[in-house]
């Protein structure tokens, strides 16, 4: 025989467990994301090109800037389902990652062997990646009833 409480099918501390371990995840899962942006950035941070008078950290800026505000518009659609389009910041985050890669790529002074190339690719596609998984997890943090 199964026991209701309130409404649920589980018994309090298995939702607050599981709840718990929903904030966790989505926690570390942004923890991986932020740790990607960090050392996308800094792979393309050695992007040493003088375009007129631009500083050159701003470049990597603003690649990595279009996977943050591609990642923020993909969050924002995930949990509000009123959002009609989820194309568009999934557009900004595949250009940003692509972009990060091809930076990497081309500026590294290392050989171009697979675990090389492997670093070089890892950490932007996770970053990618994690912010779908980090958009979920929020989602269903948000649907659970307090």
């Amino acid at each position: 025989m199964t026991k209701q409480w309130e409404g649920t099918s589980q018994p309090p501390r298995a939702a607050a467990v599981a709840r718990f371990l929903g904030v966790l995840s989505a926690v570390g899962v942004f923890v991986i994301y932020l740790a990607g942006l960090a050392v996308s950035y800094r792979a393309a941070g050695g992007l040493d090109v003088e375009v007129s008078d631009s500083p050159t950290w701003l470049y990597p800026v603003v690649v990595v800037g279009l996977v943050i505000v591609g990642s923020l518009g993909l969050v924002a659609a995930t949990i509000d389902p009123r959002r009609t389009s989820r194309v568009y910041p999934w557009i900004l985050v595949g250009i940003g990652t692509i972009t990060q890669i091809v930076f990497g790529l081309v500026l590294t002074e290392q050989a171009l062997d697979p675990r090389n190339i492997a670093v070089i690719v890892l950490p932007p596609f996770t970053a990618a990646l994690s912010i779908a998984e980090f958009a979920r997890e929020l989602r269903n943090l948000l649907r659970q009833q307090p």
